[in-house]
């Protein structure tokens, strides 16, 4: 059976500790914060210590609101389908 190597993290512990340590500056708990935005607080505790890398969904969303991750960039371009011209079977 071979072991799974442990995901290399997303931020650096540095841009981590500063997020944290906003809260503690601002007075506001990580866990109101979380509920007064509609995130669990146990999924943003583990985006901010690490364990979670934020690629994609709840975590993603999470590291946006933080600040560590910038917003995705919405496309206004529209792309149209291609229309298959081959020969089908």
């Amino acid at each position: 059976m071979k072991l799974r190597s442990e995901p290399r993290p997303t931020f650096s512990e540095s841009v981590l500790e500063r997020v944290r340590l906003d809260f503690v500056q601002r007075g506001e708990s990580i866990a109101d914060w979380s509920r007064e935005r509609g995130f669990d607080p146990d999924a943003v505790y583990q985006v901010l210590s690490g364990r979670t890398r934020a690629l994609r969904g709840k975590s993603h969303h999470i590291a946006v609101a933080l600040g560590i991750k910038p917003a995705p960039i919405q496309s206004t371009e529209v792309v149209e389908p291609v229309e298959d011209k081959g020969d089908r079977m």
